[in-house]
């Protein structure tokens, strides 16, 4: 099968776009196994733990993206950058990148440990799970090295079964130390992260050391590059960060714990879209270096289409199927959340387009832009999440969050285009696109949100109007398409 997908991509870009779909296939496939998990542990974890235990769980799990940044200032965030500059000094630079890091997570992680009572206090967790922070923020920042070795590298197989292995195994371990913990029950999903970091973040770290130079000694030059990338860029992760987690937060604060999680609920839904989108994005971001090294736009321009296609296709099945998908994955007490999922696909849809004008931003290396950009479309989530959430409920921090992602890719658009004058996929190729996604939204508010058609009947027309978009979208590919089929 994978021989005459080959074939049929191959008809498409030589095969560098076949390449790239062999190494979105390998990224898909751990994404699908740590995102599928997530459904699964859903009723799991909600059967053992109370919602108090849940809730710190994820709060502590927010604050390990953060701490994951903040404690070794992004250090390491320059790894995969610096692989694209084709030098030779990679090893040595890998070296000093792993020792400026470790460095100074060893430094603030101490303080983080003599105040950790004013820490707990100051985030509303327990004190007990102050020192899990440890572990589970050495197993981010490793995580970090070893896909940013290894993404460039295109090793995507190494990934793949490094990521399905640890997010299985780690499933096991968390419901067995929760099962064997008499009270404090979300100290047992912590411990188990812990055996995970002491089994994966060695053989991942091992990994990573193949690659580095026992020669190296401090250079000015590397540190200034580290710098200048992975300084800047701290606000802009931090600002993904904002758009990501604080509704949720926000939802918890002012409506409860409750409704924090049915929105959730939803918003792990809707992933699926954003599983096939980061999958194509990393599977293709060496493509898209190599395009601007060489200004080989019309190849890049080609792939990009064909990229936005899938998305556009993913966005439109997820939205007619996401009502199915959650009642199957989830008890009735989950299902009132459905009605934002297609909400919040609108958002991911945009989520999806923004690297191809991001990139570039990312390409001048002037990374300040991309924080400044990120950080305003936060602030703008959490202004109108301040505004909205109080009057309509979580469904506005759907919308809200929509339109933050939309503002963000206009942004990046205008900025990329007309300000720093790259080259970028022009919006404008996209109106097929852009028509069908709005007819299918169309179709599916009046239809299906109404609850005009339900039961096999609603499933058998859903089936018809993606089928139909797809074929409308994919229309120009068409007769490629059955040359090549014809040939197979």
């Amino acid at each position: 099968m994978f021989k005459k997908l080959k074939l049929l991509s191959g008809t498409f870009k030589g095969n560098s776009f076949v390449e790239t779909l062999n190494h979105t296939k390998n990224y898909l496939l751990s994404s699908v196994a740590n995102e599928g998990l997530k459904f699964v542990s859903i009723p799991v974890f909600t059967y053992l733990l109370s919602p108090e235990d849940y809730g710190i769980i994820n709060i502590f799990g927010s604050y390990v993206a953060i701490f994951a940044i903040l404690l070794v200032l992004n250090l390491n965030g320059a790894i995969s950058r610096y692989y694209y500059e084709e030098k030779e000094d990679f090893s040595q630079f890998l070296s000093f990148s792993i020792a400026l890091t470790f460095s100074v997570f060893s430094f603030l992680i101490a303080g983080f440990l003599i105040f950790q009572e004013q820490l707990a206090s100051w985030m509303d967790l327990p004190v007990s799970v102050i020192p899990y922070f440890i572990p589970a923020v050495l197993m981010g920042i490793i995580t970090s090295l070893f896909r940013q070795v290894f993404m460039p590298r295109r090793e995507t197989k190494k990934i793949r079964k490094l990521a399905i292995a640890e997010t299985y195994i780690g499933f096991a371990f968390a419901v067995g130390f929760i099962l064997l913990q008499k009270h404090e029950l979300y100290l047992g999903r912590l411990k188990g992260d812990v055996a995970i970091f002491l089994i994966f973040g060695f053989i991942k770290i091992r990994e990573v050391f193949k690659y580095t130079s026992i020669r190296f000694k401090f250079n000015f030059s590397h540190l200034k590059y580290i710098l200048s990338f992975s300084i800047p860029n701290i606000p802009y992760l931090l600002s993904g960060l904002i758009l990501s987690q604080f509704d949720r937060i926000m939802i918890n604060n002012m409506d409860g714990a409750k409704d924090a999680g049915l929105y959730s609920f939803a918003y792990n839904i809707a992933m699926l879209q954003l599983m096939v989108s980061n999958s194509l994005h990393y599977a293709w971001t060496p493509n898209y270096y190599a395009f601007m090294n060489c200004k080989n736009y019309q190849d890049m321009d080609k792939e990009s289409h064909l990229i936005i296609k899938i998305i556009t296709l993913s966005t439109i099945a997820l939205i007619f199927f996401a009502r199915e998908i959650g009642m199957l994955l989830s008890s009735s007490g989950y299902h009132s959340a459905l009605n934002v999922v297609p909400i919040i696909l609108i958002g991911h849809f945009f989520v999806g387009l923004n690297p191809f004008s991001k990139n570039a931003i990312l390409y001048s290396k002037k990374t300040y832009i991309t924080a400044l950009l990120t950080l305003s479309a936060g602030i703008l989530n959490i202004v109108l999440n301040s505004i909205f959430i109080p009057k309509f409920g979580y469904i506005a921090a759907a919308i809200t969050t929509a339109v933050s992602y939309f503002y963000l890719y206009l942004a990046e658009i205008i900025v990329a285009k007309f300000v720093l004058k790259y080259h970028i996929f022009s919006p404008l190729r996209m109106k097929r696109e852009f028509i069908v996604l709005g007819i299918a939204v169309f179709l599916y508010c009046f239809l299906f949100n109404q609850e005009l058609l339900s039961g096999i009947v609603g499933v058998l027309v859903k089936l018809i109007i993606v089928l139909i978009a797809a074929a409308t979208i994919l229309s120009d590919t068409r007769n490629k398409i059955l040359q090549t089929l014809n040939k197979l």
